[in-house]
């Protein structure tokens, strides 16, 4: 909000298009982002069809939309996805992912080890009267379920948020966060069983050019924050994890969760340690 304020008072930005995309889905919320200056609200989870609509609505496309659809045949996704799931409506989530089977099941195992402790992390920044930290932690939880389709977790979770943000007694949101806890362990522990084992890294001979050159591609799209940075990863996973054992898996779980400056840091403090 405060960042469209700024932009909105630079003339040269008046045509700007800004379009909120949050997890608040209340009218409330909308209002003030509508308010900041924003031209339009695409609520969390993300629904395809509904981010399409607004990136259309509010940019002119610099091709025709014919050219945009008409693509060829893509190939088959043989990746093995998790099925019979309490809790989690797995089609649901393979829509929100486009289809991408292998995109959701990175989502799955990103939400293993990236949320199963949450709701201990709430109770810890509640005690330290972090209601702000405790808010934020219920909302991300939120917005990653509902990503999934773990729609009961996605609920409870913001009925947390609501309670901690109206600042209710500790004791109801205790009764809430254990309620969370009990369902999150549940969903947890039905993925981690039912995730495809991760293929095992193979040492392999590195060869020194062909490092080089994909560590500068790595560098260059983890620079510009580029998401295709995943991509080269998984297709020079073997060589990467060879030449740098203690370093790879910050880089790669970094990547995972967006987090394009930590991974390039780790990249180049491993590219300085061979060069």
């Amino acid at each position: 909000l405060s960042a469209t304020q700024e932009i909105r008072l630079d003339p040269n930005l008046k045509d700007l298009p800004v379009v909120a995309m949050t997890a608040n889905a209340m009218q409330g919320d909308r209002d003030r982002c509508i308010a900041a200056g924003m031209n339009d609200h695409v609520a969390k989870p993300i629904e395809p069809e509904v981010l399409w609509q607004a990136l259309l609505k509010w940019i002119k496309p610099r091709h025709s939309i014919s050219s945009i659809t008409e693509s060829g045949p893509q190939p088959e996704d043989e990746t093995l996805v998790p099925t019979d799931i309490n809790g989690l409506d797995i089609n649901n989530g393979l829509r929100r992912m486009m289809g991408k089977k292998a995109l959701y099941v990175s989502m799955l195992r990103k939400f293993v080890t990236g949320q199963k402790l949450t709701p201990s992390n709430i109770i810890s920044a509640l005690y330290s009267e972090d209601w702000s930290g405790a808010e934020r932690l219920a909302h991300t939880l939120k917005g990653v379920a509902g990503n999934i389709g773990a729609t009961g977790v996605q609920e409870l979770s913001g009925n947390i948020e609501v309670a901690i943000k109206a600042r209710n007694m500790r004791e109801e949101i205790d009764v809430l966060i254990e309620e969370l806890a009990a369902s999150l362990n549940i969903l947890v522990l039905q993925i981690e069983t039912k995730l495809p084992k991760e293929p095992e890294m193979i040492s392999v001979e590195v060869n020194p050019k062909l490092l080089r050159e994909v560590c500068e591609k790595l560098d260059a799209l983890l620079s510009q924050d580029d998401a295709n940075a995943a991509e080269v990863m998984n297709e020079n996973a073997d060589m990467l994890h060879t030449a740098f054992p203690n370093d790879y898996m910050k880089i790669d779980e970094s990547i995972l969760a967006c987090d394009f400056e930590a991974a390039l840091a780790a990249l180049r403090s491993a590219t300085a340690v061979t060069s």
